[in-house]
């Protein structure tokens, strides 16, 4: 199982994901997002599982980074829409 973060640009976005996923049977939370990874809003979702659920996102995720053991991040989905 795999920690990752998704960051988002609004508020209703990172809410709108975090019932997704709470609906979904994903162990998930709402959190601040960490200072490390900055975005628009302040509010992230840190979730476990074996993919980033890409498909269970609300549509306006800024993007998803892998939580690494040594504490970094790496990014693993970028929302490149417009």
């Amino acid at each position: 199982m795999n920690r990752y973060i998704a960051t988002f640009h609004t508020h209703f976005s990172a809410l709108k994901t975090f019932r997704t996923f709470r609906d979904a049977g994903v162990a998930a939370e709402l959190a601040p997002v960490p200072r490390a990874l900055s975005a628009d809003c302040g509010t992230c979702v840190r979730f476990d599982a074996e993919t980033p659920c890409r498909s269970q996102l609300h549509c306006d995720f800024d993007r998803v980074v892998l939580v690494q053991a040594d504490g970094s991040y790496q990014t693993v989905v970028s929302n490149d829409a417009p």
